[in-house]
């Protein structure tokens, strides 16, 4: 592109400047050069240099938000104008529709009137409320796809044999070559090479509504939508199953999603049949024994793990998972095994030093399983359970510090790791600090209701800060949601009894 094929109008209501000056910086930052209007509305200086700018400018973007088109019936209507000069200049233009405005909102549609309705002709961008720094890269890629309005002027003139400097050629129509539309398959393509999600589910999705039983971008936009909207993903997938029933990808694919939604039974029938129509396909037992591991059959998980070593010798995860099986089953040596051959095929994998920590824990090796989590915190030092699990063992070796700082490291990186502060106001009452401890049994109660050895290790702490009633009614909610006395209970009933009023 041109220094001239990279100048942009952009139109909008004074209401949306923020919108306008945030389209603005970004198609900037891309090598645009970007201009908004000069003026306030009724400023016939200010509207005569817009007209100005449009005509000299190829690429026109419209913002348009739900009460952008008030008022846009009345010809004098500032936006009204300037779309109608960009339709007479014939610019490139380019709607971007924001918070929750929609071409296929019937209420929307009925606003729009003269020159309006031809942006239904034209491509435009979507941006949800709250949403806009994502629909703006699309915004630019659009750009950049985009055939400067001054070629097809120069096409036309080519293809009718006028000639610019002609006498006459003034009196040539002008052009009004626009781009042409896709095909689905077009569309399909598209989001197949796009780099970002939203781009890539919106190009799926105007293939589906061009095709609607294209089965393969159903499978595509569910790929896509899976890493922020697991059951949209599943009713995609489900879809493109539906349409096209014998593929053991899509089983397995939904087989995942029905797995992290946590219906394990519906997983496993799903990747019973991807294994059915592929006996040799690796991933899919691999998912099987984590849905069977998550279902708590572990001996059915043990050999799903190891069917797919054996199809795939060489890849570090089938290990992991049958040492994290191993480990549940605490056969911690087996679970050792398992990680070590992990680590030799993927050294620099911060998990599986993390299940080895856990191995070196459960086998009571408590400084090799230290350097194991400090090795995985190095690898990937944003993961909370890491430091949680480092906090664990310094606690467990007595090193009260070092365990709250990791503690404290975990709730920063997962503020809702119930169990960092309930573990924190463990330590806490060992150190004395009562105040602290019931501050972090509350935060534990809050977060999960269900977790009830809180309720009986508050209960202590308030004992010992001679608060009864407090103390009574954690005992009773601890007995009434099935809590199992520890052996400590006795002691804590006697205390409870020296500080109860004698009748």
């Amino acid at each position: 592109m041109t220094a001239q094929d990279k100048l942009v109008y952009i139109s909008y209501r004074h209401a949306d400047l923020l919108k306008a000056m945030a389209v603005s910086q970004k198609i900037s930052a891309e090598g645009f050069n970007a201009c908004i209007d000069h003026g306030e509305a009724g400023n016939q200086a200010a509207e005569k240099a817009n007209v100005q700018q449009i005509e000299a400018r190829p690429h026109f973007i419209l913002i348009l938000t739900p009460t952008a088109l008030e008022g846009c019936n009345d010809p004098a209507d500032p936006l009204r104008r300037e779309l109608e000069a960009a339709f007479e200049h014939n610019n490139l233009i380019l709607t971007l529709l924001c918070d929750g405005a929609s071409f296929d909102d019937p209420h929307f549609q009925e606003q729009l009137s003269g020159p309006f309705l031809r942006l239904l002709n034209h491509k435009y961008v979507t941006a949800p409320k709250g949403r806009l720094a994502q629909a703006l890269p699309i915004l630019c890629s659009e750009l950049r796809m985009a055939v400067p309005a001054a070629y097809n002027r120069m096409l036309i003139n080519a293809l009718t044999d006028v000639e610019v400097d002609e006498p006459g050629a003034e009196n040539v129509p002008p052009a009004t070559v626009a781009a042409p539309a896709l095909t689905a398959q077009e569309w399909f393509e598209r989001g197949e090479q796009a780099d970002d999600a939203q781009e890539k589910i919106r190009c799926f999705s105007e293939a589906i509504r061009l095709q609607p039983d294209f089965a393969e971008a159903y499978a595509w936009r569910a790929q896509a939508r899976e890493s922020e909207d697991v059951a949209g993903a599943l009713e995609d997938m489900t879809r493109a199953i539906e349409l096209e029933p014998g593929s053991a990808n899509r089983y397995n694919s939904r087989g995942e999603y029905l797995d992290h939604l946590g219906d394990y039974a519906g997983a496993i029938r799903d990747l019973d049949e991807a294994i059915r129509l592929d006996p040799g396909f690796a991933i899919a037992y691999n998912n099987r024994g984590d849905a069977h591991r998550e279902n708590g059959d572990l001996e059915a998980a043990l050999q799903d793990f190891t069917r797919a070593i054996e199809l795939v010798p060489d890849f570090f995860l089938f290990y992991l998972n049958r040492g994290n099986v191993f480990k549940d089953k605490r056969d911690f040596q087996a679970a050792l095994d398992d990680c070590n051959q992990a680590i030799q095929l993927q050294p620099n994998f911060a998990g599986a030093y993390n299940s080895r920590g856990s191995a070196w824990r459960g086998m009571n090796n408590l400084d090799a399983a230290i350097a194991d989590y400090t090795t995985a915190i190095q690898l990937d030092p944003g993961t909370a359970y890491y430091f949680y699990n480092r906090g664990l063992t310094y606690h467990q070796k007595g090193d009260l510090y070092r365990a709250a700082l990791d503690y404290f490291e975990t709730i920063r990186l997962q503020p809702d790791h119930y169990e960092a502060y309930y573990n924190r106001a463990v330590l806490r009452y060992a150190t004395g600090d009562l105040e602290g401890a019931i501050r972090d049994y509350n935060k534990t109660l809050q977060i999960n209701p269900g977790y009830v050895a809180a309720y009986q290790e508050r209960a202590r702490a308030h004992l010992k800060n001679r608060d009864a009633a407090s103390a009574t009614a954690d005992l009773k909610t601890f007995l009434s949601n099935g809590g199992v006395p520890s052996e400590e209970q006795e002691e804590i009933e006697k205390m409870l009894a020296s500080l109860l009023p004698k009748t």
